[in-house]
């Protein structure tokens, strides 16, 4: 006589209660609240190690400028209208505009090839001007106030034939100190002469001045020194009058405070 068959013994499902799962929910949002920030760190930290070998590459392509023409190429030519520095360098880039670009600033500051709106074919660099957006600015009159001698910084205003110190290509000779002279830094992007680096430039307390270096890495800009090398720099100590730091800025490397009161 066959058994009938025992019946299987199935245990209740237990579901998750709201508060439950509410608990969950708010552990989770603590636990993305904790990593965001530190993935965000993590990120703009290669964005900075990016910008930071940009600035050795322009490092690199300066020394070779050098090489060829005893003098730095200077910032603005006057007749032109021209900021030149960029294109000087270019050669010693491989012709790349890329490294002119920081990869945590906008894209509408990078520095790219002009588009016919026309066609849409691509042709040369674009033409640089005090009114283009651009991210990196040549310390173009050292580390003390403008029009003031001796002049201190890598030509600011190039003018063939002018007599002020200012008006012409520094010669290499001049410059005393090659591993502790800046020559190009992360700027203060907003399209309002972002080719210049200034530290003597005046701000209100409390305030940024409109050509210091920037602080859109941590509170600090990348610099890039005559002899190739670059490094990071809190931009509060790069514009200081610490005379070991505003040294670093003029080309007989001396600190030269009277000649920037600020």
């Amino acid at each position: 006589m066959k058994s009938s068959p025992r019946p299987k013994n199935h245990s209740p499902v237990r579901a998750f209660t709201l508060i439950e799962l509410l608990v969950v929910i708010a552990i989770i949002a603590i636990l993305a609240g904790m990593l965001l920030p530190a993935l965000s760190r993590a990120k703009e930290k290669g964005k900075q190690t990016k910008c930071l070998s940009n600035m050795r590459n322009v490092g690199l392509s300066m020394a070779m400028y050098l090489v060829d023409f005893n003098k730095y190429p200077g910032h603005y030519l006057v007749p032109a209208g021209e900021i030149v520095y960029p294109p000087r360098l270019l050669p010693g880039l491989a012709g790349s505009l890329q490294v002119w670009n920081c990869p945590s600033e906008k894209p509408r500051f990078y520095y790219t090839n002009q588009v016919d709106r026309v066609t849409g074919a691509e042709g040369g660099p674009m033409k640089l001007t005090p009114s283009t957006g651009f991210c990196y600015g040549y310390n173009d009159w050292g580390g003390i106030n403008e029009f003031t001698k001796p002049y201190q910084g890598l030509g600011a205003d190039i003018t063939p034939n002018g007599k002020e110190p200012w008006q012409k290509e520094v010669r290499e000779s001049q410059v005393r100190a090659p591993s502790d002279m800046i020559t190009v830094a992360d700027s203060r992007s907003d399209a309002q002469w972002d080719t210049a680096i200034d530290p003597a430039d005046r701000a209100a307390t409390g305030q940024e001045a409109a050509e210091w270096p920037s602080r859109r890495h941590s509170g600090g800009a990348n610099f890039s020194f005559a002899d190739g090398h670059s490094e990071y720099g809190d931009q509060d100590k790069m514009v200081s009058r610490e005379p070991e730091v505003r040294r670093r800025w003029n080309a007989d490397n001396l600190p030269h405070l009277d000649l920037s009161p600020r």
